[in-house]
């Protein structure tokens, strides 16, 4: 790999001053001692500086976090992270919880997106709810669950009743081959009991199945595919 002379370059808010020769900070690749606008110097890997990924001593990681603080004086409330969870859950498509929400076409609506607009609508009622369970079993929740997060469709729920309205389930395939034939009929199913009631079978054969302890039963293949969630009785 060549080099790369970085001397008396700026990046961000640092200035490359010369190569660090110290060896205590990078064994293996070049680093530099560079003077920050804040007045202090740090050793930055030519990595780190050429990426983007470093662009202060620190100052400036320091002062964004102070201003967001400044704006709403938020930045550590429940409500705040509250907040941050909606827009992760509904547009961050590496959040594991993505699939149920983004994934499915529900998004936070525009006015939502700034917090101060958030809070302005939700406050109140959450406050009171507090007043009534407590804070840490104040959770969001939407009247309609295929819904956006928005006024109109948000309201503050316990813990508990957050349970009693949602469930994950594993939900499965079954394909019906009849002897001598190379397809057959597909169905999807989250419910093993019904299924079985439905086609005549048992509980615990098509767990068997699903689980590779048997191959298949009355000519019934069973294989789990994505988990499903389940509110108000419905599959989401």
């Amino acid at each position: 790999m060549s080099f790369i002379d970085l001397t008396n370059q700026k990046f961000g808010r640092l200035t490359v001053l010369e190569q660090d020769f110290s060896g205590l900070v990078c064994a293996y690749q070049a680093c530099w001692i560079c003077d920050c606008e804040c007045g202090e110097q740090i050793i930055v890997r030519s990595q780190a500086l050429r990426s983007g990924n470093t662009k202060s001593c620190g100052c400036l990681a320091h002062e964004i976090k102070k201003t967001v603080n400044i704006i709403h004086g938020d930045s550590g409330s429940r409500l705040f992270k509250i907040w941050i969870g909606i827009k992760q859950r509904c547009l961050n498509s590496k959040n594991k919880h993505y699939k149920y929400y983004g994934g499915r076409g529900i998004t936070i609506c525009e006015r939502w997106l700034d917090y101060v607009n958030f809070k302005e609508d939700m406050h109140k009622s959450y406050l009171e709810h507090i007043n009534l369970h407590g804070e840490s079993d104040t959770t969001i929740d939407r009247t309609n669950k295929n819904g956006n997060y928005e006024l109109n469709n948000c309201k503050w729920s316990t813990r508990h009743e957050q349970i009693l309205n949602r469930k994950v389930m594993k939900k499965f395939k079954a394909t019906y081959i009849e002897p001598g034939e190379s397809f057959g009929y597909v169905e999807f199913c989250d419910n093993r009991e019904e299924f079985a009631e439905k086609y005549g079978l048992t509980r615990s054969a098509i767990s068997q199945c699903l689980h590779g302890k048997q191959k298949q039963t009355h000519d019934w293949i069973f294989e789990f595919v994505d988990e499903v969630v389940v509110e108000n009785g419905e599959i989401l």
